[in-house]
């Protein structure tokens, strides 16, 4: 956590005035932690924000604290909303999206490469990463500002983008970056398993006696085995076999080995989407 000093800012001031005042022991204490985890980013923020009151960030915060109470593991929670002032407590000019789950590599920057994919603007993004103690039903039960042997990784990504006017658009937004995000977890969730399999290819080149009497089996050992050594980012892996067919020796089949696709090449790409949560 940026233990760096907060400036004074009045709508933050006032913030935790209002915190204090409306909330009482564990969970006032918890307030002003999720206030600072998410708020703080935006006072360095080139972009200045009109609607950057008290009254505001409160009813934001006060949403996000109950986003955070469930989140069973591995769960990909995403919704994306136009905040209303009497269901919401608050208002923007923008639409909102945030996106709950376990932290990774790879996820601000391609959800922003998706949003500028649907031509939609950033306008703030915060990306606080913190430490989450549930129980077996998921149930938040402590929130802090790092990650300890007892509390889980998770992260709260939220974009601030152009106002999207009708939930059609608003549901595009999120069903697309579900796919994103499942694609970014294959790949990170499958990175091990396929250096192994490079590891392997690499050996059995070695091994085998058809390459070996090739006269670049060397060139290509030492190729897989770079590849191996993490100068490369792999996001998927398919293991095909070549076969004659019944044309004999001028036609040849090619089919997937089962069970072999691993990462953004699972198949099919939808297999995990029981871990995806719209709200």
């Amino acid at each position: 956590m940026d233990r760096r000093p907060i400036p004074e800012v009045r709508w933050l001031t006032e913030l935790k005035t209002l915190i204090d005042t409306r909330h009482q022991g564990k969970e006032a204490e918890q307030l002003q932690l999720l206030s600072r985890l998410v708020f703080r980013p935006l006072l360095e923020d080139d972009e200045p924000d009109t609607e950057a009151t008290a009254a505001n960030r409160y009813g934001a915060l006060l949403g996000i604290w109950q986003y955070l109470q469930q989140r069973d593991r591995k769960q990909t929670r995403i919704r994306v909303f136009n905040p209303d002032p009497e269901r919401d407590g608050w208002r923007s000019a923008h639409s909102i999206i945030e996106i709950l789950m376990d932290d990774m590599p790879f996820i601000v920057a391609s959800c922003v490469t998706e949003l500028q994919r649907q031509d939609v603007r950033v306008h703030q993004q915060t990306y606080p990463i913190f430490g989450a103690i549930r129980d077996d039903q998921g149930r938040l039960q402590q929130l802090r500002d790092e990650p300890g042997q007892d509390a889980e990784v998770e992260t709260l990504v939220r974009f601030e983008i152009d106002h999207q006017i009708s939930d059609d658009s608003l549901q595009h937004l999120e069903t697309r970056l579900h796919q994103v995000l499942l694609d970014v977890r294959h790949a990170v969730e499958d990175w091990t398993p396929m250096m192994e399999k490079v590891s392997e290819a690499a050996d059995w080149c070695d091994q085998s006696d058809a390459c070996r009497s090739c006269a670049d089996n060397p060139e290509a050992i030492a190729l897989l085995r770079w590849l191996a050594d993490e100068a490369f980012l792999f996001l998927g892996f398919r293991f095909y076999t070549a076969e004659k067919t019944e044309k004999g020796s001028t036609g040849c089949g090619i089919s997937q080995a089962a069970g072999s696709a691993a990462s953004v090449s699972r198949s099919p790409r939808t297999s995990s989407a029981s871990n995806w949560t719209s709200t």
